[in-house]
């Protein structure tokens, strides 16, 4: 049973709606004023909260906006009067998922609820196809999931090497998902160190104290390193020390890494004896350049993503436009076709993906999530400029949506919110 809370100033509009949501047998309660909502939520889980604008002492937005920091899963419907629409439709850029005008007919009152509550699953079942990996039918990609699935079953540490935007952190997942249950740790390494940048000191503590907490979290289940070349030799050593002492029990944590580099360049970066350890199981994701039938493939997969995500019903994509995509270059693989699928879905109204928004969408520009990055730029940058630049491109693409720019990133959102907190990323909302 749905849990609602109802805010207003007014006891007989709490009241009402109450004997409203209790015959269509939701679970209901009422406040009168911010602070008793607040105390409400923090004793009981509520799926969607009902909230009038104007209140005495405070407005709805200091409250939508505190709901927001407490548990951003809870959905918001701003109540409000005729006069005050242009506000209500400002709370939704905050983070309302709708508003409803006051006097409020039931009718559209069910209605909104029922669409919230149709879109928040819809985010649900998304958010969960984000961190899925798809899987063409095709012989390169066939062999390439039978050795995963071996993989995932194995007790040892596993090297993922593929360009940018091949897919490394899904296939993390994957192999994480495949071996291991839902009760088991998944953490990543960035969390802990953001970018696993070679510093001696993070704040107040080392890098390797941040490292022990890490794989202290990660007993039992998995620890993801994305590019390992970047590992401080410290890191490596101190690494290579636990992975040599631990023993196979219910705490031992599997290491799965990342990188760009192929083995003949992580020779020259990492120590021999810490690389090593890695050679046995090393995975190689394809590039997806000149690859005509994984294009389409992966080209129906993110349409679906994005259709389901933006609430559209595209279905098909003109050949002109299938064309376009076969002969691009993709230097950003498949996280530059999701990216470009996902923006040819904002720009079309149609039931069609048409060819003529094919210039808006391959030229490069500075704030475009599929802008081309040169080797020489990027091995100029900083890592952690590299990465605030892209966060910032996935948040404008995803319009301060914060889950669908963590599937554009191809990381989880907790790995979103830390690297956001770290960099000291302005976000959208």
């Amino acid at each position: 049973m749905k849990r609602i809370l109802i805010l207003d100033d007014s006891l007989t509009t709490c009241l009402m709606l109450k004997s409203w949501l209790t015959k269509e047998n939701y679970e209901a309660e009422i406040a009168t004023s911010v602070e008793e909502a607040k105390t409400l939520i923090k004793e009981k889980p509520f799926d969607l909260i009902l909230s009038d604008i104007r209140m005495p002492g405070t407005d709805g937005f200091y409250f939508l906006s505190w709901i927001k920091k407490y548990d951003s899963a809870i959905l918001v419907i701003m109540m409000t009067s005729f006069s005050d629409v242009e506000t209500a439709v400002e709370s939704m850029k905050k983070g309302a998922v709708d508003y409803i005008a006051k006097p409020i007919e039931p009718q559209i009152f069910f209605q909104k609820i029922e669409a919230a509550f149709k879109l928040q699953e819809n985010r649900r079942q998304n958010e969960q196809r984000c961190i899925t990996m798809a899987k063409p039918p095709f012989d390169e990609y066939k062999a390439l999931v039978e050795r995963l699935d071996a993989i995932a079953t194995q007790d040892v540490p596993v090297l993922i090497v593929g360009d940018r935007g091949t897919g490394k952190n899904l296939t993390a997942r994957y192999i994480y998902e495949k071996g291991y249950g839902a009760e088991q740790s998944f953490v990543q390494m960035d969390e802990y160190i953001p970018g696993n940048l070679p510093y001696t000191v993070i704040g107040e503590k080392s890098e390797q104290e941040l490292l022990q907490e890490a794989l202290k979290e990660a007993a039992g289940g998995v620890f993801c390193i994305c590019e390992i070349e970047n590992l401080s030799k410290n890191l490596q050593n101190d690494l290579l020390c636990f992975l040599r002492s631990q023993k196979n029990d219910a705490h031992y944590v599997r290491v799965v890494a990342s990188s760009t580099k192929g083995l003949d360049k992580l020779k020259e970066l990492l120590i021999p004896k810490f690389l090593d350890l890695f050679k046995e199981n090393t995975v190689h994701l394809p590039s997806l350049k000149g690859r005509k039938k994984e294009i389409l493939f992966f080209a129906d997969h993110f349409l679906s993503f994005a259709n389901l995500e933006f609430g559209k019903s595209i279905k098909k994509i003109a050949t002109e436009f299938t064309d376009s995509l076969v002969n691009y270059a993709w230097q950003g693989n498949i996280q530059e076709l999701k990216n470009i699928i996902i923006k040819a879905v904002l720009l079309s109204d149609d039931s069609e993906i048409k060819a003529c928004i094919v210039p808006g969408l391959f030229a490069p520009t500075a704030l475009s999530a599929t802008r081309r990055v040169s080797d020489a730029e990027m091995e100029a940058m900083k890592k952690q400029n590299y990465e605030k630049m892209k966060i910032l491109e996935a948040l404008e693409l995803a319009k301060g949506n914060k889950t669908l720019a963590a599937s554009i990133l191809n990381i989880d959102r907790k790995t979103l919110y830390n690297k956001i907190r770290a960099y000291h990323v302005d976000t959208l909302d």
